[in-house]
């Protein structure tokens, strides 16, 4: 599964060592996330229960909807409004992963997580070698979602590595019922449905090192964000959208070559506007067509178009994670 929505988060770290916080300061990514350290297990469980407050990217987006039927809900989801998570500064300091230590005086770093309320907040405890039977009778609970050695001479990449997958999982977690309505109205047709699809969003991930994806339609369309926030659009149809859309061209006597490029899969029109989602005039679809390439799926062939600027965003609204790290200094909470 991939996400519908996908942004650096804050990675919570508990030990009660501080030169160890110090150390592992310097070895963690700061690619995908901000942290923040503390050395009281206590001090972290209030400001994770009582001060944190989640406000993840669902509760804007996906709402019941009453049915006549007694005790029936339809949900609806709101696909196309997705990206204006980006216009969110807060955006970045969800927590998606708490860190800790198994061996803390006064409470286990099992007790903590616990303690912790929010059941999507993913948890990854470090252990010494005595205490990995521990670790994984709380794995097989599902307690914890991860652990590591503390005395794992790569410890700092397993860590690095784990937090990447966890965060995964945190958005895959919120993401689950949006694509499983996606699925129930059309899963056949569905790029995002698709495990091959997967494996190429994936890729267009780290090979463009993005931080932040949107998607903004349900065929599998998505906005894209670099750390510095350079925005790319990546548009998928199908044979059947490609259709719709040569009818519609022919049918506003758009210019013969641009409609035979169109029948032909050389271009795909997309036009996003972030205020209207007409069509763009005649004399304006040129403007908006672009390059398709294509691959086969395990469902059908899907083709698409992948360019700078695609959606009409605010720009001088949105806060880059580059520009949200400026400033951030490393502290330790005692």
């Amino acid at each position: 599964m991939i996400p519908c929505c996908f942004h650096p988060t804050r990675v919570v770290v508990i030990d009660d060592n501080y030169e160890f916080l110090e150390n592992l300061n310097q070895n963690l990514s700061k690619d995908y996330a901000s942290y923040r350290y503390f050395k009281s297990p206590h001090k972290a469980i209030d400001y994770l229960n009582n001060v944190y407050k989640s406000d993840p990217f669902p509760d804007r987006y996906i709402e019941p909807v009453d049915e006549e039927k007694w005790e029936h809900r339809t949900l609806d989801v709101n696909i196309w409004d997705t990206y204006h998570e980006v216009y969110r500064p807060q955006r970045f300091e969800e927590i998606s992963v708490v860190v800790v230590d198994y061996s803390m005086p006064g409470m286990s770093g099992i007790e903590v997580c616990k303690q912790i309320k929010d059941p999507n907040i993913q948890k990854i405890l470090l252990t010494g070698i005595a205490d990995e039977s521990i670790a994984i009778h709380a794995f097989n609970e599902g307690l914890i979602q991860g652990y590591i050695r503390k005395q794992a001479f790569d410890m700092s990449d397993l860590l690095n590595e784990a937090v990447e997958k966890a965060q995964w999982r945190y958005f895959n977690r919120f993401s689950e019922i949006a694509v499983k309505a996606i699925a129930i109205a059309d899963s056949e047709n569905q790029a995002i449905s698709d495990p091959k699809f997967h494996g190429f969003f994936k890729t267009l991930l780290k090979r463009h090192g993005f931080r932040e994806a949107y998607l903004c339609e349900a065929m599998g369309s998505y906005l894209f964000l670099t750390k510095d926030g350079t925005p790319h659009g990546l548009v998928v149809n199908n044979e059947d959208q490609l259709n719709v859309c040569v009818e519609s061209a022919e049918v506003q006597n758009i210019d013969p070559s641009l409609v035979q490029d169109l029948k032909d899969r050389k271009k795909i029109m997309f036009h996003h506007n972030r205020y209207t989602s007409f069509t763009p005039p005649p004399e304006e679809w040129e403007n908006h067509l672009y390059p398709s390439q294509s691959f086969v799926g395990d469902l059908q062939t899907y083709y698409y178009a992948f360019a700078p600027n695609m959606f009409n965003i605010d720009l001088s609204r949105v806060l880059s994670f580059d520009q949200y790290k400026a400033g951030k200094y490393f502290e330790i909470l005692s």
